[in-house]
Protein backbone atom coordinates (compact mmCIF):
# COMPACT_ATOMS: atom_id res chain seq x y z
CA UNK A 1 0.00 0.00 0.00
CA UNK A 2 2.65 2.11 1.31
CA UNK A 3 4.67 1.73 -2.39
CA UNK A 4 1.80 2.89 -4.10
CA UNK A 5 1.54 6.05 -2.61
CA UNK A 6 5.43 6.58 -2.72
CA UNK A 7 4.89 6.29 -6.57
CA UNK A 8 1.23 8.30 -6.89
CA UNK A 9 3.32 11.26 -4.75
CA UNK A 10 6.49 11.19 -6.64
CA UNK A 11 4.46 11.58 -9.89
CA UNK A 12 2.69 13.95 -8.76
CA UNK A 13 5.39 16.18 -6.94
CA UNK A 14 7.65 15.76 -10.57
CA UNK A 15 5.03 16.54 -12.88
CA UNK A 16 4.52 19.72 -10.52
CA UNK A 17 8.50 20.55 -10.73
CA UNK A 18 7.78 20.48 -14.09
CA UNK A 19 5.11 22.71 -14.46
CA UNK A 20 7.13 25.25 -12.73
CA UNK A 21 9.78 24.92 -14.55
CA UNK A 22 7.80 25.49 -17.58
CA UNK A 23 6.57 28.73 -15.80
CA UNK A 24 9.62 29.88 -15.87
CA UNK A 25 10.60 28.96 -19.27
CA UNK A 26 7.75 31.32 -20.16
CA UNK A 27 8.54 34.17 -18.57
CA UNK A 28 11.82 34.37 -20.04
CA UNK A 29 11.56 33.65 -23.90
CA UNK A 30 8.89 37.22 -23.71
CA UNK A 31 10.52 39.38 -25.83
CA UNK A 32 9.31 42.94 -25.97
CA UNK A 33 8.24 44.87 -28.72
CA UNK A 34 7.62 48.95 -28.90
CA UNK A 35 5.92 48.33 -31.97
CA UNK A 36 2.20 49.64 -32.26
CA UNK A 37 1.02 48.03 -35.18
CA UNK A 38 -2.86 48.04 -36.82
CA UNK A 39 -4.64 45.26 -34.87
CA UNK A 40 -8.58 43.93 -34.96
CA UNK A 41 -10.49 42.69 -31.71
CA UNK A 42 -12.62 40.24 -32.92
CA UNK A 43 -15.75 39.11 -30.94
CA UNK A 44 -18.68 37.03 -30.99
CA UNK A 45 -21.72 38.02 -30.01
CA UNK A 46 -24.94 36.19 -29.25
CA UNK A 47 -27.61 37.47 -26.72
CA UNK A 48 -24.89 39.45 -25.21
CA UNK A 49 -27.49 42.64 -24.23
CA UNK A 50 -26.62 42.37 -21.15
CA UNK A 51 -22.48 42.19 -20.75
CA UNK A 52 -21.78 44.18 -24.04
CA UNK A 53 -21.50 47.41 -22.80
CA UNK A 54 -18.58 46.25 -19.77
CA UNK A 55 -16.55 44.72 -22.94
CA UNK A 56 -16.89 47.95 -24.61
CA UNK A 57 -16.21 50.45 -21.82
CA UNK A 58 -12.87 48.39 -21.19
CA UNK A 59 -11.73 48.58 -24.88
CA UNK A 60 -12.64 51.90 -25.31
CA UNK A 61 -10.18 52.43 -22.11
CA UNK A 62 -7.07 50.72 -23.49
CA UNK A 63 -3.55 52.28 -23.75
CA UNK A 64 -2.79 51.73 -26.83
CA UNK A 65 -3.00 54.49 -29.88
CA UNK A 66 -7.64 54.12 -31.10
CA UNK A 67 -6.48 54.87 -34.68
CA UNK A 68 -4.34 51.55 -34.45
CA UNK A 69 -6.89 49.02 -33.55
CA UNK A 70 -10.46 48.73 -34.84
CA UNK A 71 -13.37 46.15 -32.56
CA UNK A 72 -15.42 43.94 -34.88
CA UNK A 73 -18.55 42.48 -33.44
CA UNK A 74 -19.93 39.96 -35.46
CA UNK A 75 -23.77 38.98 -34.14
CA UNK A 76 -24.46 35.13 -34.14
CA UNK A 77 -28.31 35.71 -35.25
CA UNK A 78 -28.61 36.94 -31.28
CA UNK A 79 -32.62 36.77 -30.37
CA UNK A 80 -32.22 39.90 -27.87
CA UNK A 81 -31.68 43.48 -27.90
CA UNK A 82 -27.77 42.84 -28.85
CA UNK A 83 -27.87 44.70 -32.47
CA UNK A 84 -29.65 47.55 -30.73
CA UNK A 85 -27.53 47.61 -27.69
CA UNK A 86 -24.39 47.53 -30.56
CA UNK A 87 -25.67 50.75 -32.24
CA UNK A 88 -25.96 52.65 -29.13
CA UNK A 89 -22.49 51.84 -27.82
CA UNK A 90 -21.19 52.78 -31.63
CA UNK A 91 -22.38 56.19 -30.91
CA UNK A 92 -21.21 56.42 -27.07
CA UNK A 93 -17.88 55.89 -28.63
CA UNK A 94 -16.92 57.43 -31.59
CA UNK A 95 -13.63 57.48 -31.02
CA UNK A 96 -13.23 53.33 -31.05
CA UNK A 97 -12.82 52.39 -34.67
CA UNK A 98 -15.73 49.82 -34.41
CA UNK A 99 -17.78 47.91 -36.89
CA UNK A 100 -20.35 44.87 -36.49
CA UNK A 101 -21.77 42.34 -38.78
CA UNK A 102 -23.97 39.39 -39.06
CA UNK A 103 -21.66 36.15 -39.25
CA UNK A 104 -21.96 34.44 -42.25
CA UNK A 105 -23.28 30.72 -40.36
CA UNK A 106 -24.18 29.58 -37.26
CA UNK A 107 -21.70 29.26 -33.87
CA UNK A 108 -18.63 30.78 -32.63
CA UNK A 109 -16.36 29.58 -35.31
CA UNK A 110 -18.40 30.20 -38.02
CA UNK A 111 -18.97 34.07 -36.33
CA UNK A 112 -14.91 34.71 -35.67
CA UNK A 113 -14.01 33.26 -39.45
CA UNK A 114 -16.28 35.91 -40.65
CA UNK A 115 -15.16 38.72 -37.81
CA UNK A 116 -11.53 37.71 -39.23
CA UNK A 117 -12.26 38.14 -43.46
CA UNK A 118 -13.17 41.56 -42.97
CA UNK A 119 -10.71 42.50 -40.50
CA UNK A 120 -8.00 45.06 -41.37
CA UNK A 121 -5.17 43.77 -39.32
CA UNK A 122 -2.26 41.61 -39.59
CA UNK A 123 -2.61 40.69 -35.91
CA UNK A 124 -5.71 38.95 -34.75
CA UNK A 125 -7.17 39.27 -31.12
CA UNK A 126 -9.79 37.34 -29.82
CA UNK A 127 -11.90 37.75 -26.45
CA UNK A 128 -15.68 37.16 -25.18
CA UNK A 129 -18.57 39.53 -25.17
CA UNK A 130 -18.86 38.66 -21.73
CA UNK A 131 -15.08 39.76 -20.38
CA UNK A 132 -13.88 42.73 -19.50
CA UNK A 133 -10.32 43.49 -20.52
CA UNK A 134 -7.46 45.65 -18.05
CA UNK A 135 -6.48 48.33 -19.80
CA UNK A 136 -3.20 47.35 -21.39
CA UNK A 137 -4.58 43.90 -22.44
CA UNK A 138 -3.84 45.38 -26.48
CA UNK A 139 -0.13 45.98 -25.26
CA UNK A 140 1.07 43.91 -23.91
CA UNK A 141 -0.14 41.17 -25.99
CA UNK A 142 1.29 43.15 -29.30
CA UNK A 143 4.17 43.43 -27.33
CA UNK A 144 5.06 39.46 -27.09
CA UNK A 145 4.86 39.67 -31.21
CA UNK A 146 7.91 39.63 -33.00
CA UNK A 147 8.08 38.88 -37.11
CA UNK A 148 8.44 34.41 -35.98
CA UNK A 149 5.54 34.49 -33.74
CA UNK A 150 2.47 32.77 -34.57
CA UNK A 151 0.04 33.08 -31.92
CA UNK A 152 0.38 34.72 -28.53
CA UNK A 153 -1.93 33.35 -25.35
CA UNK A 154 -3.05 35.30 -22.52
CA UNK A 155 -3.82 34.73 -19.17
CA UNK A 156 -7.93 34.93 -18.01
CA UNK A 157 -9.22 35.18 -14.29
CA UNK A 158 -12.99 34.28 -13.79
CA UNK A 159 -14.53 36.83 -11.61
CA UNK A 160 -15.69 35.50 -8.12
CA UNK A 161 -18.70 36.43 -5.49
CA UNK A 162 -18.36 36.00 -1.99
CA UNK A 163 -19.39 32.37 -2.21
CA UNK A 164 -17.02 29.00 -1.86
CA UNK A 165 -18.69 28.02 -5.29
CA UNK A 166 -17.20 30.81 -6.87
CA UNK A 167 -14.06 30.94 -5.28
CA UNK A 168 -13.65 27.00 -6.04
CA UNK A 169 -14.44 27.43 -9.33
CA UNK A 170 -12.13 30.33 -10.08
CA UNK A 171 -9.28 28.05 -8.35
CA UNK A 172 -9.63 25.78 -10.36
CA UNK A 173 -10.13 27.67 -13.59
CA UNK A 174 -6.57 29.29 -12.71
CA UNK A 175 -5.44 26.05 -12.44
CA UNK A 176 -6.09 25.45 -16.28
CA UNK A 177 -4.85 28.48 -17.28
CA UNK A 178 -1.24 27.71 -15.46
CA UNK A 179 -1.22 24.15 -16.85
CA UNK A 180 -1.69 25.42 -20.35
CA UNK A 181 0.67 28.28 -19.68
CA UNK A 182 3.40 26.17 -18.44
CA UNK A 183 3.33 23.55 -20.88
CA UNK A 184 3.74 26.48 -23.35
CA UNK A 185 6.95 26.99 -21.61
CA UNK A 186 8.10 23.57 -23.09
CA UNK A 187 6.93 24.00 -26.54
CA UNK A 188 4.12 21.84 -26.35
CA UNK A 189 0.87 23.59 -26.50
CA UNK A 190 -2.13 21.83 -24.84
CA UNK A 191 -4.47 24.47 -24.35
CA UNK A 192 -5.43 27.96 -24.28
CA UNK A 193 -8.62 29.96 -24.07
CA UNK A 194 -9.98 32.71 -26.66
CA UNK A 195 -11.10 35.19 -24.29
CA UNK A 196 -7.34 36.58 -24.67
CA UNK A 197 -6.13 35.19 -27.45
CA UNK A 198 -3.51 36.66 -30.35
CA UNK A 199 -2.27 35.51 -33.97
CA UNK A 200 -1.38 36.64 -37.34
CA UNK A 201 -4.13 36.53 -40.06
CA UNK A 202 -1.62 34.64 -41.82
CA UNK A 203 -1.31 31.90 -39.53
CA UNK A 204 -4.86 31.88 -39.10
CA UNK A 205 -5.48 30.59 -43.27
CA UNK A 206 -2.32 28.56 -43.42
CA UNK A 207 -3.72 26.25 -41.08
CA UNK A 208 -7.28 26.51 -42.73
CA UNK A 209 -8.56 28.20 -39.90
CA UNK A 210 -11.18 26.27 -38.04
CA UNK A 211 -12.00 23.82 -41.57
CA UNK A 212 -13.05 20.11 -40.35
CA UNK A 213 -14.07 21.91 -36.98
CA UNK A 214 -17.32 23.71 -37.76
CA UNK A 215 -19.34 21.21 -36.99
CA UNK A 216 -18.23 20.99 -33.52
CA UNK A 217 -20.36 23.55 -31.14
CA UNK A 218 -17.21 24.62 -28.82
CA UNK A 219 -13.41 24.16 -28.79
CA UNK A 220 -12.72 27.54 -31.03
CA UNK A 221 -9.59 28.62 -28.65
CA UNK A 222 -8.60 24.90 -29.07
CA UNK A 223 -8.93 24.41 -32.88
Amino acid sequence: MWIYLIIIFSIYFVGLLLLIMGWQRVGQSRKVSSAQPFVSVVVAVRNEAGTLPALLESLAKQHYDFTNFEVILIDDHSRDRTAEIIAKLMDKYPHLKMGTQQSNGIGKKQALTTGIEIARGEIILTTDADCQVPVNWIKDMIESFNPSTHMVVGCVRIQTDKTFFSKLQAMEFTSVIGIGLAMLGWKLPVMCNGASLAFSRQSFYEVNGYQGNFQIPSGADEF
